[in-house]
């Protein structure tokens, strides 16, 4: 094989940068939808209207973050690094730990402690431990 044969590594796919419509939608769907969030806990009529502006301002930027990661995976990306482009570290830690919890929530409710299966046997110790 001569040297001109070989060829380098083809470089991973860039990931194109978020653009400013996505930005923008960004600025202003995420503070109205906690205003909007406040005023409804806090017991503020809202109309109709501005319920339903929300709910599409919502779609519309679930949407675009959608298709930009559709775009990325179409780049060569796999799923989890194109979560990475869009989503901050600490976020995606932060809902991976409130899913977790979730979950810890359900088989405590449905009495299936984790890693624990129908032959196993449960030894509880909390009587060896109350007063």
């Amino acid at each position: 094989m001569r040297t001109s044969e070989i060829r380098a590594p083809l470089p991973p796919p860039v990931a194109p940068a978020r653009g400013p419509a996505l930005r923008k939608l960004r600025a202003i769907a995420v503070p109205a939808q906690l205003v909007l969030a406040v005023c409804l806990i806090s017991g503020v009529p809202v109309p109709d209207t501005v319920l339903l502006g929300g709910k599409l301002l919502l779609l519309v930027l679930l949407g675009a973050e959608a298709y930009v990661w559709l775009r990325l995976r179409r780049l060569g990306l796999s799923w989890r690094q194109a979560l990475a482009q869009l989503v901050p570290e600490r976020v995606a830690r932060y809902v991976a730990h409130e899913a977790r919890i979730m979950a810890s929530l359900v088989r405590w409710a449905a009495r299936r402690p984790h890693g624990v299966g129908e032959a196993d046997a449960v030894f509880p110790h909390a009587r060896d431990q109350a007063a």
